[in-house]
């Protein structure tokens, strides 16, 4: 399960939605052992328009390795598709895996979403506006909430706040146990 405090982890690309005949897959890296573990979505950055869910490899693997499930997103960008094209993406992406958490060995309400530059824009558009009838446009069969709990940005323009004697993410889900015990 661990070795040295850190977990083994594995790596699976998953189908999450299509669009025509393009697959748009999500990098799922989850931590071996008993959750629940938080559930990290990872938006990459590329300035809105390049790159995938192989970018930030390095920063989800070191996630995983210390017990956070991470689901590192491909989304429409231009020229495939123009705004709010990928904002519709992230956002089913979100309820998908919502709807998964518990196979995944998370909950529902253990989400939270990882954006790096471009993916940072991305995250905090879909923070401020959860109910935008534009990102939700993509029905899911089941009515989730799109709000999330956590919000860490990479060079953010706006971060949530945790407040003073929060405990850390991790042992949060662990019911305020130490990730070490």
């Amino acid at each position: 399960m661990t070795t040295n405090g850190q977990f083994t982890i594995d790596v699976e690309d998953v189908e999450y939605l299509r669009h025509g005949d393009k697959p748009l897959l999500a990098r799922i890296f989850r931590p071996r052992g008993n959750g629940p573990f938080p559930l990290i979505v990872d938006l990459h950055g590329g300035a809105w328009c390049v790159s995938n869910r192989e970018s930030d490899t390095i920063i989800n693997e070191a996630l995983a390795k210390s017990g956070v499930v991470v689901a590192a997103l491909d989304f429409r960008m231009p020229p495939d598709a123009s705004y709010p094209g990928s904002m519709a993406d992230i956002n089913y992406a979100i309820r998908w895996l919502k709807t998964r958490a518990t196979s995944l060995g998370s909950r529902p309400d253990l989400v939270g979403v990882l954006g790096v530059s471009s993916g940072a824009h991305q995250a905090m558009l879909g923070a401020m506006r959860p109910a935008d009838a534009r990102y939700a446009a993509i029905s899911t069969a089941r009515r989730l909430s799109r709000r999330r709990r956590h919000r860490p940005l990479r060079r953010p323009v706006l971060a949530r706040h945790r407040p003073p004697g929060a405990l850390p993410l991790r042992q949060e889900a662990q019911g305020g146990r130490s990730a070490l015990s």
